[in-house]
């Protein structure tokens, strides 16, 4: 039981690591692309920009390790379901029980991943952020006519200070 155990154990962490990874990959992209768009490139430079879309990829990990511990964890039972793994460890004598302890095994590691996330690199992340915002503010934003919808009201601010 204890090689069965191990084998779940590892391959549901491996299938959230590489969903979670592809998550954190598809958003980076994304935000990428978007900033290009906005000609953010134009104001501080490709390389500024690669930074700061580099420097919210932890935050994106910890707002993403729960949807990556459901999708992950669904695939890698489809996968023993679909390979039949799953009928073998029935047959070996698992039971639904054991299954069920094992996984939140699993759910245990991924939470304390997460809070470790949350509370030792993101507060980093975002110590790391503030000068980028601030370089930002002075060089491109003083003049910046910004329209924000919030519940239907439009709010037009003439000029955005960075006060950190």
């Amino acid at each position: 039981m204890r090689t069965l155990r191990k084998y779940i154990i590892t391959e549901t962490l491996v299938s959230i690591g590489s969903v979670l990874c592809l998550f954190v990959a598809l958003f980076f992209l994304f935000d990428l692309i978007q900033a290009i768009a906005e000609g953010k490139q134009s104001n501080m430079g490709i390389g500024l920009t690669l930074y700061g879309s580099a420097l919210e990829v932890p935050s994106w990990a910890y707002e993403l390790i729960p949807l990556s511990a459901l999708t992950g964890t669904l695939t890698a039972l489809a996968r023993f379901s679909s390979c039949s793994e799953y009928v073998v460890m029935r047959s070996a004598g698992m039971s639904l029980k054991s299954l069920m302890l094992i996984l939140s095994v699993v759910a245990l590691i991924v939470s304390s991943v997460a809070f470790l996330v949350g509370e030792l690199i993101v507060p980093k992340q975002r110590e790391c952020f503030r000068p980028l915002m601030s370089a930002l503010d002075r060089n491109s934003m003083s003049s910046l006519r910004l329209f924000v919808h919030v519940i239907g009201i439009k709010i037009k601010i003439e000029s955005l200070m960075w006060r950190g």
